[in-house]
């Protein structure tokens, strides 16, 4: 097998292993070696045996992920931004300890939801910020004992940037 092939054909791995999975991070880290040895490197690292490698790097689910990563990794270049990604997945269960234990101080606790929050895509864009719910409230002002002829003064307390 040749893990620097862009394109791999969709076969069916030959030795079963039902229950074994890899880490979501192993497509990236094959995708970003370089040499054999850094390949052999992170056989080692990830604790597989050589028929346990070759399976795991055959499965076809395996390179599927493989290939996206490596179609990133060409167009976009082996970028910061790809590393970053990857490492905040693997540092995941790590987030999840510090917002769960009860040494954690609650500041850090608001500080590491409000990053999961940012990280997840669920904190407001800026064009979001400023809108409400489309309703607005106008307050009519008029002096008391008013002439006939007054216009009433309008506030409009539309938040700002609309």
């Amino acid at each position: 097998m040749n893990p620097f092939e862009t394109q791999w054909e969709e076969d069916t791995p030959s030795t079963p292993y039902p229950q074994l999975t890899y880490p979501t991070s192993l497509p990236h880290d094959v995708a970003c070696a370089m040499t054999p040895e850094e390949l052999e490197a992170l056989r080692r690292r990830y604790e597989f045996d050589e028929e346990a490698w070759d399976y795991v790097l055959n499965r076809p689910d395996f390179k599927r992920e493989y290939t996206d990563w490596r179609q990133r990794l060409i167009s976009e270049g082996n970028s910061f931004k790809l590393k970053l990604r990857a490492m905040s997945e693997e540092f995941l269960p790590t987030l999840h300890q510090l917002l769960h234990s009860e040494l954690t101080a609650p500041s850090v606790k608001v500080d590491a939801f409000k990053y999961v929050v940012k990280c997840s895509g669920l904190e407001p864009t800026k064009e979001e910020d400023g809108k409400n719910s489309g309703q607005r409230i106008t307050i009519n002002i008029a002096p008391y004992a008013a002439a006939p002829t007054f216009t009433p003064q309008t506030i409009d307390i539309t938040p700002r940037g609309e």
